[in-house]
C-alpha cells in the first residue's frame, strides 16, 4: 500500500463507548475528523491556510461505513485517500483500521467545498493551489491500481451520488 499521507493514529477512549461497549458513531465522526483536519495540514490547506487566505473547506456531504466494531483501549490509524478534486471540490476517503489486527473498521467518504469566509460563498481555488492538489491527486491516481485497501474496499464505496456533483 502506498501513503501520501502520514496515516492518523488514536486510541479508543473510555469515554467514547457506547451502552454496547464498542465506540460510538459520534467518535467515529470525531476521529475521522481529527483525520481529515490532518491530511488538510499536510496538503496546506488547514488552519494556517484559512487565517491566512480567509479560505476553507466545508463538508458538504458525508457517508460512513462500519465495518467492524473497536473496543476500549483499540489502536486506530486512519489513512487518507484524495478521490478527486474539482474547481471548488475536494473530494476524501479515509478507511480506519485497527493497529495492531489490521482489520478495517469503518471509512468515511467526505465531499467538502471551497469557501470564501469573508463572502461564505464556494469559490474556487486559487490557479497555484488548484495546480498543486492536482497534481498530488494525479500522483495518488498513479498508484492505487495497485493499492488493495483502495481497489477491495474504498474505490467500491465511492458514493455515485458524490462523483455526479
Amino acid at each position: 500500500m502506498t501513503q501520501f499521507f502520514t496515516p492518523y493514529h488514536g486510541t479508543v477512549l473510555p469515554a467514547w463507548l457506547d451502552y454496547n461497549q464498542h465506540m460510538n458513531v459520534a467518535y467515529y465522526t470525531l476521529a475521522f475528523d481529527h483525520a481529515m483536519d490532518a491530511a488538510f495540514e499536510e496538503w496546506h490547506i488547514g488552519a494556517d491556510y484559512g487565517t491566512s487566505q480567509q479560505r476553507s473547506l466545508f463538508a458538504v456531504e458525508q457517508h460512513i461505513v462500519y465495518d467492524r466494531e473497536l473496543l476500549a483501549d483499540a489502536s486506530f490509524e486512519v489513512i487518507t485517500y484524495p478521490a478527486s478534486v474539482a474547481p471548488k471540490k475536494l473530494h476524501l476517503i479515509m478507511a480506519m483500521r485497527h493497529r495492531e489486527d489490521g482489520y478495517l473498521a469503518a471509512t468515511q467518504e467526505h465531499l467538502f467545498i471551497h469557501v470564501d469566509m469573508v463572502a461564505r460563498r464556494a469559490v474556487p481555488w486559487s490557479d497555484d493551489i488548484y495546480q498543486r492538489l492536482i497534481k498530488n491527486c494525479a500522483a495518488y491516481d498513479a498508484v492505487k491500481q495497485n493499492d488493495d485497501l483502495w481497489q477491495t474496499h474504498l474505490a467500491p464505496r465511492l458514493n455515485r451520488a458524490i462523483l455526479k456533483k
